[in-house]
């Protein structure tokens, strides 16, 4: 998240961020942090929500324009890997702040069930949703 007293970037569902090279960006996730449904948030979680946005046209689709590879770098480590021919530090960074991560477990049966469409799996009603922090849905409406 981005703190907003002084503009710079606080790990949450990580522990630290850091370059290690020109091109590649890791990140250590947090041993501890959880789903709502209590199933443990890994690397396979991060690496799963980024190649959604490779596979569909959805909200973070368009940082693939300067990555080349997100991969897991052991259960609680990811690697980022810039685009060599596209590379921009900043928008990779921004992306490990704006994309909502997904939960894997979740998600790949909902994609299954909808055989990978998109338009399917946009009509998804999420009535129980899973996700990582400290509350849970009470009620919603319209």
């Amino acid at each position: 998240m981005i703190n907003q007293l002084d503009g710079k970037l606080e790990p949450l569902l990580g522990t630290k961020y850091e370059w290690t090279d020109d091109m590649t960006l890791h990140i250590e996730l947090n041993k501890d942090a959880k789903w709502s449904d209590g199933q443990p948030f890994t690397s396979d979680d991060v690496v799963y929500t980024y190649q959604l946005g490779k596979k569909y046209d959805i909200n973070w689709s368009n940082y693939w324009a300067y990555i080349a590879d997100v991969a897991a770098d052991g259960p609680n480590a990811v690697k980022i890997t810039l685009n060599k021919d596209n590379p921009n530090r900043l928008t990779v960074l921004d992306s490990i702040e704006l994309i909502p991560m997904m939960p894997k477990h979740i998600w790949e049966e909902i994609e299954k069930k909808s055989n990978n469409d998109l338009a399917t799996i946009r009509k998804e009603v999420n009535a129980n949703p899973v996700a990582t922090g400290p509350y849970k849905i009470y009620f919603y409406n319209d």
